[in-house]
């Protein structure tokens, strides 16, 4: 009789091997089901071109804005005249 108790077990954990087999290739498939969605999302939001600018040193006004910009956010750090600030790297 221990013979078949010990077959009936054998058989019990092949079938629950056989059930854990399944269900860890199904997290997988899932798993790689979620970075093939995550993959497209990410590339479907890639704008498809990016907009050129075509820079005319020669207008006026947009160098007169250029030089407003420059005054009004980047001279506190960089110097009125493109000089930089001392020791910048320390601050």
């Amino acid at each position: 009789m221990s013979k078949r108790v010990s077959k009936q077990a054998r058989k019990k954990a092949l079938e629950n091997k056989k059930k854990r087999q399944r269900l860890m290739w199904g997290i997988g498939m899932l798993g790689v089901l979620l970075i093939l969605i995550a993959a497209v999302v990410s590339l479907s939001s890639v704008p498809s071109s990016v907009a050129s600018y075509e820079i005319d040193p020669s207008d006026t006004a947009s160098v007169a804005l250029g030089q407003q910009v420059y005054a009004t956010n980047c001279a506190s750090c960089h110097g009125e005249n493109l000089e930089g600030e001392e020791n910048w790297r320390e601050s």
